[in-house]
């Protein structure tokens, strides 16, 4: 009688332990991959960003502000930011006219503050949308029964470093910043003032390409936000501040940061919080769009003080050649 060939227990047992070890090995270079890709998108997100907020100058004549404080009749308070005046340069005009651009973050309609843009979102940390839990109140501490939700976002405005100001904040924490005023901040996306009545729909005065004397190249306009992982959509959370607000909410700082002394680079999702700070989910680098429109990725490990140099338009000093 012929018998026919087969694999016995031991073999087949050692096949399997053998396709076992391979995939093993394969996973991380998948997964390396799935993160390059990643990184990829996130860098087209943010080069999108930076041509968008040169087709605002072109057309408005200015860069767009990091929010607008607009002087109404017996009142202050801060409008849209820089992500709502973008909109219609990526191709979101609809979005954008939802807007009642003489209104605060908190008098729109739901519809407007809650449009999440996929751009907004880094994909190494969420795809989006995602709402706001916590904080997005006149009041930070409110409950979250008292949130008035508007989408997040994954990316700010690099309003400068914390010198020169003499606050006891840094240099975007509130009206100090304001373009024009003697303490303005030295970054790119700064707050401006809306004309009286008129809120973000007349600028008194925008920065422009022209004011970044260090030159385009050297200058950081918008990069990756830090968010804790535990914190995400809360400002506050059991008493720990996330700051994970509405990307769109003028009223608190959830849509740009300082880098600089003080304020470096998170080391990653799981770096502590309590700081606003640039931070990114890809391992070892945080991405930035530079005022040229460029897209590079700064070392999270960066000294502080280059980091300041990289964040300030106009402090006339060279950028160290290992910088990047």
């Amino acid at each position: 009688m012929k018998r026919t060939a087969a694999f016995t227990l031991v073999e087949l047992l050692v096949v399997i332990t053998i396709i076992g070890i391979l995939i093993s090995l394969l996973l991380p270079a998948v997964q390396s991959a799935r993160e390059a890709a990643r990184r990829v998108q996130c860098g087209n997100h943010l080069k999108q960003m930076g041509l968008a907020a040169h087709n605002f100058e072109f057309a408005k004549g200015h860069l767009p502000p990091a929010r607008v404080l607009a002087l109404n009749p017996n009142k202050e308070e801060f409008t849209a930011t820089w992500a709502v005046f973008i909109l219609p340069y990526l191709e979101q005009q609809a979005a954008a006219d939802l807007w009642d651009m003489k209104k605060g973050y908190y008098d729109q309609t739901a519809k407007a503050r809650q449009f999440a843009h996929s751009l907004y979102y880094c994909p190494s940390r969420r795809s989006g949308p995602a709402l706001s839990v916590q904080g997005d109140n006149i009041n930070p501490n409110a409950t979250p029964s008292q949130n008035i939700p508007g989408a997040v976002g994954d990316y700010a405005g690099v309003c400068g470093d914390f010198g020169g100001i003499a606050h006891d904040k840094p240099c975007c924490y509130g009206f100090e910043g304001t373009l024009g005023s003697p303490t303005e901040s030295n970054g790119v996306i700064v707050t401006a003032r809306g004309k009286a009545g008129m809120g973000a729909s007349v600028i008194e005065e925008g920065l422009t390409s022209a004011r970044i004397r260090d030159g385009l190249s050297n200058t950081l306009m918008l990069g990756e936000r830090h968010v804790h992982q535990e914190g995400f959509g809360h400002r506050t959370l059991n008493g720990i501040a996330y700051g994970d607000g509405s990307i769109y909410n003028g009223d608190h700082n959830s849509f740009y940061a300082p880098a600089g002394p003080g304020f470096g680079l998170a080391r990653g999702p799981q770096h502590s919080a309590g700081v606003s700070q640039f931070g990114s989910s890809h391992p070892g680098t945080c991405l930035f769009v530079f005022a040229d429109g460029s897209v590079r990725g700064l070392n999270v490990s960066i000294d502080e003080t280059t980091l300041g140099l990289l964040s300030q338009r106009a402090d006339g000093q060279p950028i160290p050649g290992d910088a990047f």
